[in-house]
């Protein structure tokens, strides 16, 4: 490789990762200081008329269906996140795909700049027989979270060996004309089945919404179903409680305490205090 073609295809990650500083990964649900991979795996399998619609939208407009599963993910990670920048992995290279630009834009305006993106990221890493070992010399060199760059990844070929990928979640999509399906392969030690069906519905749920209204901007999509906005809504309000009003709040911590004496109330690292 000549020099140009190095500082080339080294400046290339700089450029794509520039200040980039976030831990783009879905939070936890448990912890634990160690635990061992419980690898799981939850689907969600789309409807014949939403795979018909989705593959007439990317014909129609020219989009890869990888690109269009990416964006959902980005999407999805930022929503989790509480960020508008994440980076995650595609493919068994675990290319880097930066999702940034997406908060003041149509779905299908996103979705360009993100085709963009990913075929100039295959044409560079598939330019030098040197591409991994100069990602890996900007992550070792240049980038402040080292390691901690990619925590998850976008799998769509059966020969990648996404089990393999030692992260707590992992996304593998299988597509067709008339079948869609989304995998999530993840740490059960880590994330409750509650939340991948979730995160599932959410792919089917952008989709449909993507499908209904081309045009839509990103800010107008909602992750979550009217159903279960509002089962959620109904569940945490419900608090009703009869209470005793002759009872002062003293008297009622009073009896707490008696009834909980041995409860930690108050903790650090070396100490506790019930």
């Amino acid at each position: 490789m000549s020099r140009n073609n190095y500082n080339s295809d080294f400046s290339y990650w700089e450029e794509l990762l520039l200040d980039y500083t976030n831990f783009a990964k879905v939070p936890n649900d448990y912890f634990n200081e160690s635990y061992d991979f419980d690898i799981v795996e939850e689907s969600i399998c789309f409807s014949d008329e939403i795979s018909r619609g989705l593959s007439n939208f990317l014909n129609r407009y020219e989009i890869n269906f990888e690109v269009f599963f990416m964006l959902i993910y980005g999407l999805i990670l930022e929503k989790y996140t509480y960020e508008e920048d994440v980076v995650f992995g595609v493919t068994k290279d675990v290319l880097p795909i930066r999702v940034n630009y997406t908060n003041k834009m149509s779905f299908l305006e996103s979705l360009k700049l993100l085709q963009n993106q990913y075929l100039n990221t295959l044409e560079k890493y598939s330019n030098s027989s040197r591409n991994k070992e100069l990602f890996l010399e900007y992550l070792n060199n240049k980038s402040a979270l080292k390691d901690k760059l990619i925590n998850t990844v976008l799998f769509w070929n059966d020969k990648d060996e996404y089990r393999f990928v030692s992260n707590d979640l992992n996304v593998k999509i299988d597509f067709s004309y008339e079948n869609t399906k989304v995998h999530l392969i993840y740490n059960a030690n880590v994330y409750s089945v509650e939340k991948i069906r979730r995160i599932l519905n959410m792919f089917e749920g952008i989709t449909k919404q993507v499908l209904e209204n081309e045009n839509i901007d990103v800010c107008r999509l909602k992750f979550i179903s009217d159903e279960e906005k509002k089962r959620i809504l109904t569940h945490f309000d419900d608090t009703k409680k009869d209470y005793d009003f002759e009872k002062d709040y003293i008297s009622l911590f009073r009896k707490s305490a008696t009834d909980y004496a041995y409860n930690i109330a108050v903790e650090d690292d070396n100490h506790f205090m019930s």
